[in-house]
Parts: structure tokens; sequence; C-alpha cells
């Protein structure tokens, strides 16, 4: 099984919301305004900005319990007696489910769609990552036995840094 792992440093960013968490995406060791932002489900539901990390999060909380944010506005082109651009959704600073792109999906923008899962890791200095796996398929065809191949990976701890155990679930 050819497995490959991509980390992004999470950054902490101050803006009017308060204290966030982005994913360092593209890799100029800050946080920017274009990148997404951490959230976590809370009570309710309800998705909530993550204020603070004390420790890693394991790959099963990762997929239940958070997701990544862009507040985004949506629009969309309309003839008149010229074509405008309607805005239909504009950005209101708040988290909206059609906003999120989950954890537990594949829509994280990568290349490769087979995800293997993620965690968020916590160094010696306590700055955090996101470390996230995948499986490799490339263009030649996959044998018959890669779900449960990829299952197995998923479900070995040593595949893993963060422990489910270990983790601030």
């Amino acid at each position: 099984m050819n497995v490959s792992q991509d980390s992004n440093w999470l950054y902490r960013d101050q803006n009017r919301r308060g204290t966030v968490y982005r994913v360092d995406f593209n890799q100029n060791d800050q946080a920017d305004p274009e990148e997404p932002i951490l959230v976590r489900r809370g009570p309710g539901g309800l998705w909530k900005p993550v204020e603070k990390l004390s420790g890693p999060v394991d790959r099963f909380s990762l997929d239940r319990d958070y997701s990544l944010w862009l507040d985004s506005e949506r629009s969309h082109m309309e003839k008149v007696w010229f074509w405008s651009r309607r805005v239909v959704d504009p950005k209101n600073g708040r988290v909206e489910t059609d906003e999120l792109v989950g954890f537990d999906n594949n829509e994280l923008g990568m290349e490769n769609p087979l995800r293997l899962g993620g965690e968020i890791v916590q160094d010696r200095t306590g700055g955090h990552y996101l470390d996230q796996h995948f499986y490799e398929a490339g263009v030649r065809i996959m044998d018959s036995n890669y779900k449960a191949t990829m299952r197995e990976h998923r479900a070995n701890d040593r595949n893993w840094q963060v422990k489910p155990s270990a983790s601030q679930s």
C-alpha cells in the first residue's frame, strides 16, 4: 500500500472574532485570511472556531468533532441590461454548514481522493500541525482489497502519532 502524508502547521490568528487557528495550506509559515479556520462541533451541533488547542487530537475525534471553515460569498451572474454579479449569500462571519469542509469526507482539495484520516499533532514546543494520510492510487488500477487495506491502515495505531487515549477530544 502506497501511503503519503501531508502536514500543515496550525497558526493562531487574531481577528475580530478573537483567537482562531488557521491551517497553513500555502505553507508560507503564517496565518493568512484566505486559509481555512479550524472549527469544532459544540452543544446542539453548532460549529464554533477553536480558540485554544490544549493537546493533540486523534483521527477519530478529528473526523467526528472538527471541520475546516472559510467564510465565503456565494454569487451568480444575472443579465439585466448587461451581465452583473448578484451576491446571494454574502460573507457574514457566521459558521454555516455549507461553508464547512469536514475531515470525514474527501473534500480537502487534495488531488487524490482516497483519504485515510488525519490527526492534530502537538510538537515538543507546543505547536500544532494537521497531519493527514492518503492512499496513493494514481492511475493504476487498484486491487480488489484496497478498501480493506485502507480500513486496516486507519485502524492500526502504529500508523499514527496520536493514540486515541492521548487525545483532547
